[in-house]
């Protein structure tokens, strides 16, 4: 058995004190990024959360900036009046109108910014007590931008894992020490600040392989088979990595048939598990809608469904149930068939190496 667990962990992991879970400094510094921001307006741009139009925006940049160069060749070329020709330009109608569609454009960003903010979850409290006391074992560990969960006995799979929509990396401690238990090296990414699993907002490529390849080279003994997982949006954010990392499977919780946020993998050669729960209000699929869906997986899709099951009941938050579904089981006993379920499934089919 190897126990790699009871190592003393790198300067930049956080253990043996007392964790808080809410946001860091850190990521609150993060909502000052232009980095943080495009991503937002990525994001915008190419979901149904609101009517935001990135094209419009960067027009109306450009609509505003070109008469201000424009003058300021002008009085370079001392052509006219300076003071006249700027304030022309600044009261022309094509100024006013670049200008009202940009502040237009970034108001309905604004309104859904402060929506995801009211959205954001609270994590259960025996989600807060289970990381803490694996962190106090050995078992777990708690890092800037993801959160980590060790086997008994490493069996060389691990998952990387994406949170849901306005889902803080905190509520799934209860499942993902379930499936540590189960022999999975677990790794659940944090979205902060947003918590929300997109683009440019924490979920890309570079940062993913960055955290692979720290587990692998600060935690196990050997490299890790690599797979991805993700709950609801998160889902759609290991779909849309899975063309970059190429992981040996994929695992999907409670992913609904959105068209803007699905990427087609069909070409992939990877195994994949979708994992519906019956009760699910958010992601529930008519058979149109599940065939929809796939066909933009691969052949071999297995789909699982959750007698009872809920759209919260894959993490540890409270639910809204015209939302989330009334549950038919407890959250423990979903949690026990979604850990069960995944790991059987990884240890399964994972036969690649993730790039």
């Amino acid at each position: 058995m190897i126990e790699k667990t009871a190592a003393t962990p790198p300067h930049s992991v956080m253990r043996n004190l007392p964790p808080t879970f809410e946001p860091t400094i850190r990521d609150k510094l993060a909502w000052f990024s232009p980095k943080t921001w495009w991503g937002i307006l990525q994001l915008q741009s190419a979901s149904s959360f609101c009517d935001f139009e990135l094209e419009k925006f960067i027009n109306g940049i450009l609509g505003s900036l070109i008469p201000l160069l424009l003058v300021s060749l002008l009085c370079t070329l001392d052509i006219g009046s300076p003071d006249r020709l700027v304030t022309a330009t600044l009261v022309s109608p094509w100024t006013i109108a670049s200008v009202d569609t940009i502040l237009a454009e970034l108001r309905s960003v604004r309104k859904v910014c402060n929506g995801w903010k009211k959205m954001r979850k609270q994590t259960d409290e025996e989600a807060v007590n289970t990381l803490i006391e694996r962190i106090e074992s050995g078992r777990a560990h708690r890092c800037p931008r993801f959160d980590l969960y060790m086997p008994l006995e490493y069996r060389g799979q691990a998952l990387l894992f994406f949170p849901g929509a306005c889902v803080p990396h905190t509520a799934y401690s209860e499942v993902a020490a379930q499936m540590s238990d189960n022999g999975l090296v677990v790794v659940v990414a944090s979205m902060e600040p947003l918590c929300m699993p997109s683009a440019g907002l924490g979920a890309d490529a570079p940062p993913m392989r960055r955290i692979i390849q720290q587990v692998d080279r600060d935690y196990l003994p050997y490299p890790a088979q690599w797979s991805l997982g993700g709950h609801s949006f998160g889902a759609f954010a290991a779909m849309r990595l899975a063309l970059e990392l190429d992981p040996a499977s994929v695992v999907f919780w409670g992913a609904g048939s959105f068209l803007k946020t699905t990427t087609n993998i069909s070409m992939l050669n990877c195994s994949v598990l979708a994992i519906q729960g019956s009760n699910d209000c958010i992601a529930k699929h008519t058979p149109e809608s599940w065939k929809t869906f796939l066909n933009e997986l691969p052949p071999n899709t297995t789909r699982k469904v959750i007698r009872g099951g809920t759209h919260n009941g894959f993490a540890s938050y409270p639910g809204i149930p015209a939302t989330d579904g009334i549950s038919g089981i407890t959250k423990e006993h979903q949690h026990k068939q979604t850990a069960e379920a995944t790991s059987k499934f990884i240890f399964q089919h994972a036969h690649r190496q993730l790039k």
